[in-house]
């Protein structure tokens, strides 16, 4: 073999060995962290002093739950305590338990109170749960809330099994949907095996995040979080203990 071509190749496999070595540190310093701050008081001064840019803060604002008869929304009424330099942004939850037609009949009216709870944000999610007679429906909500808010970033919450290319939410005007990895339900035991087939979490609109639980950690998740922002949802109030426990966690 010529010199030229062997010094090519040592130049090519340190490349390659030097890639090996800091592509994780890269793509982990790429991601970004989201917490959950759902219903309850929740105080994040102890992230005042926090260098790391990449954690954001993602608040419960309110939620509507909608039955046969009666649709009734309520806005935040816990505390709410996140620095000013902290990104953060609203979570809006919807729950139907309606007959079918009874959401399509008021679209517009669940539409606004969501509007209502995000045009002040530059980023809003939709956290929902939706039988497959649901998907139209759906659907048509989230069209009419980006129709109102053009300019900003819509993003869902999603179950694992949605993620699959293809699927309903191809049909969807959102940014991103984000594959909840925890209350897995009958998915549980073959997700946390690492079995899932070829079509798991490929999706594009699913492709760069995923949620964790901190109660539900004791699997795997590096194989689907791995170079992807990652919301984490706590059941409990936050606390810096709790914090510090997770990042470690997020770091190994």
């Amino acid at each position: 073999m010529p010199d030229k071509n062997k010094k090519l190749l040592i130049i090519i496999c340190v490349l390659i060995f030097l890639f090996c070595l800091f592509a994780p540190i890269l793509f982990r310093s790429q991601r970004k962290i989201y917490l959950y701050a759902w219903n309850r008081n929740e105080d994040f001064k102890f992230l005042s002093d926090e260098k790391d840019r990449r954690i954001s803060i993602v608040f419960y604002a309110g939620s509507v739950v909608i039955r046969d008869g009666g649709i009734s929304y309520s806005r935040r009424k816990s505390h709410l305590e996140i620095p000013e330099d902290i990104y953060s942004f609203p979570v809006i939850r919807i729950d139907n338990f309606s007959s079918p037609g009874y959401m399509d009949a008021n679209i517009r009216e669940i539409a606004e109170f969501v509007v209502q709870q995000c045009k002040e944000a530059s980023e809003c999610q939709v956290d929902l749960d939706a039988k497959t007679s649901e998907y139209e429906s759906y659907i048509k909500l989230i069209r009419e809330i980006k129709e109102k808010l053009p300019e900003v970033r819509i993003s869902i919450t999603a179950l694992a099994s949605w993620c699959s290319s293809g699927s309903w939410l191809d049909k969807m005007p959102i940014d991103r949907a984000v594959p909840m990895l925890y209350q897995l339900g009958h998915d549980e035991a073959w997700i946390k095996k690492e079995m899932p087939g070829s079509w798991f979490l490929k999706n594009k609109i699913c492709a760069d995040d995923v949620a964790l639980s901190t109660e539900e950690m004791n699997f795997s998740f590096n194989k689907y979080s791995r170079g992807k922002n990652i919301y984490i949802f706590n059941p409990n109030s936050w606390s810096e203990e709790a914090y510090e426990r997770i990042i470690k966690k997020l770091e190994i």
